[in-house]
């Protein structure tokens, strides 16, 4: 005998490994996290998420059985902490800190998306803390443009709300709704 020691290995287990409590344990599906980021995508927020996600289980399942197996199995519906973390780290990801540069970036991109969609026109300026640039963002809805056409008495609307933000030092964000802004 070379070793003084020989191991054996049973995989039995002393616990029932198919059980509710025993399925909660289990690892988020890549696919189910793709999903839930899907949604957060679309405007959800993690209690509507679960919401939505969960009455898509439910219509989904074929039979009683497989919708309690679903909704017990970490693995296809996670817990509300998960999808909450789940959105915060997604938050930070997709918008940076309050007033980073991912969240302007972001801006921008919507702001590319909503003119893309033809229902209105908008502008953005962005903050240049060097120069003291204003952030500045223009909106021109579709309503307003059909206003501006076809009553003359409208003429210019200025409507400057300000919204103070900024984490560190408070700076000004003004927003023009101009329906003459693009003529």
């Amino acid at each position: 005998m070379s070793h003084p020691l020989e191991i054996n290995i049973k995989f039995t287990h002393n616990h029932v490994i198919h059980s509710a409590e025993a399925l909660s344990f289990r690892r988020v599906k890549e696919g189910v996290r793709e999903k839930y980021l899907e949604l957060f995508k679309d405007g959800h927020s993690p209690a509507s998420a679960l919401h939505a996600y969960e009455d898509d289980l439910h219509i989904n399942a074929t039979n009683e059985q497989e919708l309690v197996e679903l909704l017990a199995d970490r693995s296809s519906n996670p817990d509300y902490d998960y999808v909450l973390k789940l959105f915060q780290q997604n938050h930070e990801n997709v918008l940076s800190a309050r007033n980073g540069k991912l969240m302007f970036e972001r801006l921008a991109e919507i702001v590319n998306e909503y003119n893309a969609l033809g229902r209105g026109k908008a502008a953005m300026q962005e903050y240049d803390s060097n120069t003291g640039k204003s952030y500045i963002l223009c909106v021109v809805t579709g309503l307003m443009c059909w206003v501006h056409e076809k009553v003359p008495q409208a003429g210019k609307i200025y409507l400057l709300p300000l919204l103070f933000f900024d984490f560190v030092k408070l700076f000004l964000m003004r927003m023009f709704f101009l329906n003459t802004f693009y003529r």
